[in-house]
């Protein structure tokens, strides 16, 4: 059984964020993100300990260690290790995201919703105390029908084979994946990119649909265009640390 963090998120009003409402639900994103590509292409690169227990690129390997999640006997703790580096990065993305200003309110039938992305490229969706997701936008599988719990014992990556490389039909190359760059700074920028594209149009989308209640005003810094290399390792370098610290940027009225 997985130990759920609970953390403070800088400038973050309403006290500690619990990484997933149950530990059934964080295996789930573990399943759909960290460990199904070519989104487990790019955590690879953002989770130090992913090397130690997974090779990113072996499909087979990743289906059966997902499969091996849902089973009497899970591997806990490379389950944990995994899971705790997920946590830090959308810990570290919420911080960046309330920081910069990327980040958008959305009133929902169970009440007020928050979107936003880190300089990692993480996209993280959370409630007032409760993390809802995690994902890289670019190179997310795109979802399927919501499956029971029992399902996941025999089908633990329902979106492995949703994923369609379209550069590479456009091109007529024989790729499944896009390519990781060989410089991890290079990869994890292109990750950046990649979501910073996407979390524009995903904002668009919302304003469009009159769903956003509140945020997004600072979104116009990535609407001027994506940062270059350089400014992006600055930013990266001002990331907030996973910490209560610095004045509210939300008013609890």
């Amino acid at each position: 059984m997985l130990h759920l963090r609970e953390v403070c998120v800088p400038q973050w009003p309403f006290n500690k964020v619990t990484l997933f409402a149950s530990p059934n639900k964080a295996l789930r994103h573990l399943c759909d993100h960290v460990l199904t590509r070519p989104e487990a292409n790019f955590w690879a690169q953002l989770i130090p300990t992913f090397a130690e227990h997974l090779d990113p690129a072996d499909d087979n390997e990743l289906y059966h260690f997902a499969r091996s999640l849902w089973s009497n006997h899970p591997p806990i703790d490379a389950a944990q290790s995994l899971y705790d580096g997920y946590a830090e990065v959308i810990v570290q993305a919420m911080g960046d995201a309330i920081r910069q200003g990327w980040f958008w309110a959305e009133e929902e039938p169970e009440g007020p919703c928050w979107r936003g992305m880190g300089t990692s490229g993480t996209y993280v969706i959370w409630r007032q105390q409760t993390v809802r997701s995690g994902m890289l936008l670019g190179y997310t599988a795109p979802p399927v029908e919501d499956e029971p719990y029992q399902h996941r014992k025999t089908n633990p990556l329902p979106r492995q084979h949703a994923w369609k490389y379209r550069g590479a039909i456009l091109r007529h190359q024989d790729a499944d994946y896009p390519p990781v760059a060989n410089d991890p700074l290079e990869a994890r920028y292109h990750v950046f990119k990649k979501g910073a594209v996407r979390l524009r149009r995903e904002y668009k989308r919302a304003r469009q649909a009159q769903k956003v209640t509140g945020g997004g005003g600072h979104l116009g810094s990535l609407q001027a265009g994506v940062p270059d290399f350089p400014t992006w390792q600055r930013l990266q370098a001002w990331s907030v640390p996973s910490a209560c610290a610095g004045p509210s940027l939300f008013s609890l009225n």
